[in-house]
């Protein structure tokens, strides 16, 4: 181990800490919107149901079950992967500070000799941190993709009907058909 080798080990953790800090950021932000959308989106059907009943108009049944609290068991599945999500992250930023802080030791240590160990030790928590954070941005971002596409979906089949959109596709399936080869009649006999 040299003190160049815990120069670039100590200038990639760093930057790596800051990556993933703004990342987990960013993930902690997009569970607090979700949380605070849902309460306010309750919140306002809650207020237009009592507001609905001021006017004499009782809220029906599925207005009420529509506003049941979720489940602990729903909750827990609907952001098991925030929670390992934020798992992974802080495993990673504590093997990061805990190879950097051995290695800071050892650079402060007078007349430190090579510590093989420590290098390789630093050398697998660096390129594990970064490889972490190259999947991680990959799967994010086409879980992503893969979420908005369904959203569509769901949001065209409860749009229109299942009739309109069958009626639709053979419209289309006609359109790009090629059009049958012309019948050729029997040769009429004189």
């Amino acid at each position: 181990m040299s003190h160049d080798y815990v120069a670039i080990v100590t200038s990639l953790n760093a930057a790596v800490l800051l990556v993933a800090t703004l990342q987990y950021g960013s993930l902690i932000r997009k569970v607090v919107d979700q949380l605070l959308s849902y309460g306010e989106g309750r919140l306002t059907r809650l207020g237009q149901l009592i507001e609905a009943r001021r006017n004499q108009v009782e809220p029906s049944v599925s207005d009420l079950l529509a506003l049941r609290p979720i489940s602990k068991k729903a909750a827990a599945r609907k952001y098991a992967v925030y929670m390992i999500a934020s798992g992974v992250y802080l495993g990673l930023c504590t093997g990061i500070l805990g190879s950097q802080v051995r290695i800071l030791k050892w650079a402060g240590t007078a007349n430190a000799g090579p510590d093989p160990k420590l290098a390789e030790n630093a050398f697998y928590t660096t390129v594990i941190a970064i490889v972490f954070l190259v999947i991680e941005t990959a799967v994010v971002n086409f879980a992503s993709g893969i979420r908005r596409v369904r959203e569509m979906g769901q949001n065209f089949q409860s749009t229109y009907s299942d009739q309109e959109r069958l009626e639709l596709i053979s419209m289309l399936d006609a359109a790009v058909s090629p059009p049958p080869p012309p019948t050729s009649s029997p040769a009429t006999e004189p």
